[in-house]
């Protein structure tokens, strides 16, 4: 009876001992309250990660050369904002109205558009876009199109709130010219308003529409004109509903 007695208490400590009770449980799989944990842990840094990566600001191009070589690579537009660092509607453009997130002002620049920020007071780069304006409030704002980089498509200066910059970004965002004769344009109540040159004196010369340059033959005739100088304006208007317009003059002597 002793010796069953024994036998029993002996067996018992073994199976409490703390190295016996290690090996046991090594196997044991992780409770379901921990991977909730490791999955909320996980949840919470992507979230935290991502919302960092969208914080960061545009990234401005501080020279010409640089910006047209990457609008010309990448298929895009040129942003210029033209101002100096102690300008408080130069600070407001550049890091409230091209940073907003609504409307996306900063992600239709970072689709559409190579941002180039002219440090007036560092560079001339900025005078050409500044021509036939003998004084301007701060900043100056053009879009570029890198097929004719000395002209602008749009300009205006001094600011404008995140919704009237983001329609103005949208629309030039989808128009694109297949030809440098493009000098300038600008929109206004839905008119496109063209100013084109290097024209033949005497010739006559097609202004031509395209919405898809899948389709050879998608261009339709927008007007023509006989050219009585290097220089001449058209107007067309624009639909809502286009996604991307192209343009492109046709000459014939």
């Amino acid at each position: 009876m002793i010796d069953t007695m024994q036998k029993c208490y002996d067996r018992l400590r073994l199976n409490m001992h703390p190295a016996k009770k290690l090996r046991a449980s090594r196997f044991r799989p992780v409770p379901s309250f921990l991977n909730r944990l490791a999955f909320v842990a996980l949840v919470s840094f992507l979230v935290v990660w991502i919302s960092v990566c969208q914080a960061q600001p545009l990234t401005w191009i501080t020279s010409q050369t640089e910006a047209l070589a990457l609008a010309q690579s990448q298929g895009k537009m040129i942003l210029l904002l033209a101002g100096r660092d102690l300008c408080a509607e130069c600070d407001y453009m550049h890091n409230v109205a091209c940073e907003s997130a609504e409307p996306p002002v900063k992600a239709l620049i970072q689709e559409a558009y190579v941002p180039w920020f002219c440090n007036i007071d560092l560079s001339d780069e900025w005078r050409p876009y500044a021509a036939g304006l003998p004084s301007f409030p701060l900043p100056l704002i053009c879009t570029i199109h890198p097929i004719n980089s000395a002209g602008y498509m749009d300009r205006s200066v001094s600011i404008q709130t995140p919704k009237t910059f983001y329609s103005r970004l949208l629309t030039l965002a989808g128009i694109q010219f297949t030809n440098a004769y493009f000098n300038s344009l600008s929109l206004s109540n839905g008119v496109a308003r063209i100013e084109v040159s290097q024209l033949t004196f005497g010739a006559t010369h097609y202004l031509e529409r395209s919405l898809d340059l899948q389709q050879p033959d998608g261009w339709i005739p927008v007007t023509n004109f006989v050219s009585l100088s290097r220089t001449n304006s058209l107007m067309d208007p624009l639909d809502h509903g286009w996604k991307n317009v192209f343009y492109r003059i046709k000459s014939v002597p």
